[in-house]
């Protein structure tokens, strides 16, 4: 601190202009400065003059030099930031420094406001640089120029640009990044002289930049040098190899010149891929191989195909409850167990039926409805009306029936219908009937009357009055019951009646009063370790009425009803019976009590066995509108729906061959009429692999609900299986599967 300036007697002298003022004088009478500041520690007045403070003994001069120090810092560090363009924050520390009106800081305040306005200049050039240069970037954005948005971004300091050009930097920089790493990629494939991979990489090169013309140039160069080594492998019959250098070739590469040998080869490629994969051989798979060798009559293991089916399809045997017989692929199915199409029941006497031997397997649900009619089911409820019927057009209610009954299975596509008669405690089909509609109902844009179809389908069935009299038990869809899987303690039936109330007020969000109930609970078994396993499927009443309103509009008399997926765990638990069956013991010594006791330690064996798995199979039943998943063993079953079938695969092949949905109808079931099946098919086998993903996640959930079932097989039911490829790429193990 300076002692130049003193204080004489009274007087106090100004430190800033010399003049003297009186002993209580704040300010300077000559230029107004302060006389006196307050102590930095004590804050009491001192003079400004004071090397110590009278009141607390603190350094005065020491805190003058740390304020000096301060203004110094301060405005090396406005000089810093206005060199990085943070021009607010030089601008800030700068009028710190300015505003000081101590004579003791007067060169760095005079300082600090030159710079200032020099700062205040630099920011206004600066900023309306970076405007121009954010402006002309966003406008080279819009025309898709990243190269030039770049370019004009990179010369705007990171402090003067704004949230949106700071995103749309990124951008370009990743952009930039990107490309150069394909071109040092793609100039290493080229040293290599490895066209398929050049060629990928060229054509991600074209796609990230479509505005370098240079691009497309070399993609058509490597283009050219990859279909000529896909010929010669074509030539070769390495239709892999060929369709791996097809595929690199960039789309856009591709001229119309060329596009008939690309066709050629991939249908080439797509034909030899469906024999190997394929378990079982059919007369589809055979017109595929007439197709094949027709196509490519160079290929002499086309022509070997042809008589190698044909010798199959005439000779070899079948596995039980299949028409088809065995191929080249395993028939193990990721479900469990094999895979295959249902088409012979074991248990039901088909009497020489011909519509049943074409394919008993889109019979299941029907099947299942007649054996509840007939009393042979597992599941005994049923869906009643709520409120009483009228009259219907073929006759009354409340007549004595005859024996049999007939089950209706009443689809989108298409009507089942059998009529089931027991006879010396064998199940007879007496009558059945299928009929396919002209047009699905479920079909976008149908605009028939479906209760006029069916009222003329089924007054043509009842021609020789074949359903009067007769007991009908009839389906509900899937779609419009819920089933929920529970498990109770081992408690006997009284008790379970209240569990399972309690249930179904827990696990179905209506009032029971609205609520149409289904409910099966496994056989109490003594010091059970898995207590009883328990489903309760449930419907709406309105929807059980507006479904019994709607048999009686098309003229038949239901006496009762039952849901798809209960009809489809009712057939399985009659044809699979054996799987879990208990043997009845053949010793005549024992009483009846003894073999009583022996029964119950047998059944208690086979639901408590050690490894806690019951013998289960699945059904995967394929109709026009859904698919159900039914998993049903001998201690109780598992069923859920998903609302995708067989028409979104017509969907597909319509849109990918271009042809109205009847057409495709045919094709998916005959892909050997399909022009270019490479590219036309692949939205069949696309939906076939949704569906799969979506029943392997249906199958994991069941699991985890019940994790007894041990599925010994998966057998396919319904129209949609006989797609092809549905059960190779839906049901068999996933190393079976083509990508």
């Amino acid at each position: 601190m300076s002692t130049d300036i003193q204080s004489t007697g009274n007087a106090v002298q100004c430190i800033a202009c010399k003049a003297g003022n009186h002993s209580g004088a704040k300010f300077c009478k000559s230029c107004g400065h302060s006389l006196y500041e307050p102590c930095t520690t004590c804050s009491d007045p001192v003079l400004l003059t004071q090397k110590f403070c009278v009141s607390c003994g603190s350094d005065l001069e020491a805190s003058l030099a740390k304020r000096h120090d301060q203004n110094t810092q301060w405005m090396a560090s406005a000089i810093a930031a206005a060199k990085t363009y943070a021009f607010d924050d030089a601008i800030s520390l700068l009028g710190r420094v300015a505003e000081q009106k101590d004579f003791r800081f007067r060169e760095a305040s005079e300082s600090a406001g030159k710079a200032l306005a020099k700062v205040s200049a630099m920011k206004a050039q600066a900023g309306s640089s970076a405007e121009a240069s954010i402006h002309a970037a966003f406008k080279a954005s819009e025309g898709g120029d990243k190269a030039e948005v770049a370019r004009l971004l990179s010369t705007v300091p990171p402090n003067l640009m704004t949230e949106s050009a700071s995103r749309l930097f990124a951008q370009a920089k990743a952009y930039a990044n990107a490309v150069g790493e394909l071109e040092r990629e793609f100039r290493g494939a080229v040293e290599q002289r490895d066209w398929t991979i050049a060629g990928s990489l060229i054509g991600q090169l074209i796609e990230t930049a479509p505005e370098k013309a240079e691009y497309l140039n070399f993609g058509k160069q490597i283009s050219q040098k990859l279909l000529d080594e896909s010929q010669k492998l074509f030539v070769k019959q390495r239709y892999e190899k060929a369709v791996d250098k097809l595929t690199a070739i960039p789309p856009v590469c591709v001229s119309d010149a060329d596009k008939n040998l690309r066709d050629r080869i991939l249908n080439a490629q797509w034909l030899s891929a469906q024999f190997d994969a394929e378990p079982y051989a059919t007369p589809m798979l055979g017109r595929l191989a007439v197709k094949f060798a027709k196509e490519f009559s160079d290929d002499k293991g086309a022509q070997d195909l042809v008589a190698e089916l044909s010798r199959t399809l005439k000779q070899s045997p079948r596995p039980k409850r299949m028409h088809q017989p065995e191929w080249k692929a395993d028939r193990l199915s990721w479900v469990g167990g094999n895979a295959g199409i249902l088409g012979l029941p074991l248990t039901i006497d088909l009497a020489g039926q011909p519509t049943m031997r074409a394919g008993a397997g889109k019979f299941s649900v029907a099947i299942g409805l007649a054996i509840q009619g007939l009393g042979k089911s597992r599941i005994n409820g049923v869906h009643p009306p709520s409120k009483k019927r009228k009259k219907g057009l073929l006759g009354g209610f409340g007549k004595k029936k005859k024996a049999g009954c007939w089950g209706f299975d009443i689809g989108n596509s298409s009507l089942k219908a059998v009529l089931l008669e027991s006879k010396d405690d064998k199940l007879v089909v007496v009558d059945c009937h299928y009929e396919e509609f002209e047009i699905p109902f479920c079909r976008v844009g149908f605009e028939g009357d479906r209760t006029a179809i069916l009222k003329s389908i089924i007054e043509k069935l009842n021609v020789d009055n074949k359903l009067d009299d007769v007991s009908i038990y009839a389906n509900l869809s899937a779609s419009q019951a819920v089933s929920r899987f529970v498990r109770l303690p081992p408690v006997g039936d009284k008790q379970v009646t209240d569990l399972m109330r309690l249930e179904i007020e827990q696990r179905i969000p209506m009032p029971s009063e609205d609520l149409s109930i289904v409910q099966y609970v496994a056989p109490l078994v003594e010091d059970s370790l898995y207590g009883r396993a328990a489903v309760v499927t449930a419907a709406k009443k309105l929807d059980v009425d507006n479904r019994f309103t709607f048999f009686d509009e098309i003229g038949l008399n239901v006496d009762s009803m039952q849901s798809d997926t209960v009809a489809l765990a009712n057939f399985a638990a009659y044809e699979f019976a054996d799987l879990w069956k208990v043997e009845e013991d053949d010793d005549e010594a024992d009483d009846a009590e003894k073999k009583k006791k022996k029964r119950r330690k047998k059944i208690q064996s086979l639901y408590n066995n050690s490894e806690e798995k019951t013998p289960a199979i699945a059904l995967i039943d394929c109709g026009a509108a859904s698919t159900k998943f039914v998993i049903v063993s001998g201690e109780t079953h598992w069923a859920w729906t998903i609302e995708s079938g067989s028409e979104d695969l017509t969907i597909a092949l319509a849109r990918e061959s271009k042809t109205v949905h009847a057409e495709a109808e045919k094709l998916k079931r005959n892909p050997a009429a399909i022009a270019s099946p490479a590219l036309e098919y692949l939205g069949v086998e696309r939906r076939q692999d949704e569906i799969r993903g979506r029943l392997e996640k249906i199958l994991a959930d069941a699991k985890q609900q019940n994790s007894r079932f041990d599925v010994k097989d998966c057998w396919c039911v319904g129209g949609g299986v006989f797609a092809h490829g549905w059960i190779r790429r839906t049901a068999l193990s996933k190393s079976e599967v083509i990508p």
